[in-house]
């Protein structure tokens, strides 16, 4: 069987590598939910991660990973997204402070210094 234009033309890509920068897997692994994050921030990817798209197109593995995880968080982030606890300080009526069990004269602070038991 013959091969088609397109995938000579494929195949050549591949073995002549990337023009630009191009990340080794161990740093696509590293930067590829950033990349992803990114991508469904729709910022500009593959500006801030420099090399990662020329990786993806020559390496099927790390490809397939990248679209894997894509693919989850198009599915299951927005959900994990409004079931993130929040943070105790995004409280209005905590004035942007801290709430904590006891203050200053609770039975949670220490006694204050009194006259020693010792004179007589």
């Amino acid at each position: 069987m013959t091969p088609q234009p397109h995938d000579a033309r494929r195949l050549l890509l591949r073995l002549l590598g990337p023009a630009g920068p191009e990340l080794t897997c161990e740093q696509c692994f590293e930067q590829l939910d950033h990349y992803v994050e990114l991508q469904r921030a729709r910022a500009d990817a593959d500006d801030r991660v420099p090399g990662m798209r020329a990786h993806l197109v020559g390496c099927p593995a790390c490809a397939e990973d990248h679209d894997s995880l894509h693919a989850f968080l198009t599915d299951h982030g927005d959900r994990a997204e409004r079931h993130r606890p929040r943070d105790p300080l995004d409280n209005p009526l905590s004035g942007g402070h801290r709430v904590t069990g006891h203050h200053d004269g609770d039975a949670g602070s220490p006694p204050a210094a009194g006259p020693s038991d010792a004179s007589v």
